[in-house]
């Protein structure tokens, strides 16, 4: 039993960094010009944009937890690469919001479709109450560094 903890925290570590590096590797080889916290604030104006909530810089920088003007540092260069532009709200000229390019939407739903590819291979291999049992304890897990490191 006391390796338990060891194997765990080495999976939780491996595990973690593994994906970063598959993941970093799938935007550098499919997107030349984008970085993975490139892709990740596209996917995050992108989801905002779908689900019709509030793509102020202010509301996504929350969503990221990053501060507004590391957020808009880092809007810039994907301005400039055509992936993310800013528009006045319709209502209220005052409120600018980001807005996905069609290019965005492109590069969204290819990262997308690795996610999903991800896991399809991961429950390929296994048998449909192992996946059942895997998601709960993940779902558990989730709970868990969300209550005790509020993420």
């Amino acid at each position: 039993m006391a390796e338990t903890p060891k194997l765990i925290n080495s999976f939780l570590v491996d595990v973690f960094n593994d994906i970063l590096k598959i993941e970093e590797n799938f935007i550098i080889q499919t997107f030349k010009d984008l970085s993975v916290n490139e892709m990740h604030i596209i996917e995050q104006v992108f989801l905002a944009e779908e689900n019709s909530e509030d793509t102020r810089v202010t509301e996504i920088a929350k969503k990221r937890r990053v501060t507004a003007g590391s957020l808009t540092t880092a809007i810039i260069p994907l301005e400039k690469k055509g992936y993310i532009f800013r528009e006045k709200d319709a209502v209220d000229k005052r409120v600018v919001k980001l807005k996905c390019s069609e290019k965005a939407k492109k590069a969204q739903s290819l990262h997308e479709a690795f996610h999903k590819d991800m896991v399809s291979g991961v429950l390929s291999d296994i048998s449909e109450s192992q996946a059942k049992v895997l998601a709960e304890t993940l779902n558990e897990l989730r709970a868990f560094f969300k209550k005790k490191y509020d993420v």
